[in-house]
């Protein structure tokens, strides 16, 4: 995780999407390792983000459709 980056909740999945793919342009547009090195935590960051919500919203569909099957009469 990148020090400087708190709060990623205020972006939406396709905003960070969208942050990662100009990131990646610009990674490849500097030749500075140490700025690389730097864009390429951000971009881990933002990848490290998407995937937790990506696994939560798995887990929460998984838990509705087995909640939709057990039927409490």
């Amino acid at each position: 995780m990148h020090p400087l980056i708190d709060d990623l909740s205020t972006f939406t999945d396709r905003e960070l999407q969208e942050k990662v793919v100009e990131l990646q342009k610009k990674y490849f547009s500097t030749y500075n390792a140490g700025v690389q090195s730097q864009i390429a935590l951000v971009i881990d960051t933002f990848n490290l983000e998407l995937e937790k919500r990506y696994k939560n919203k798995k887990t929460e569909k998984k838990n509705n459709d087995l909640n939709n099957l057990i039927n409490v009469s």
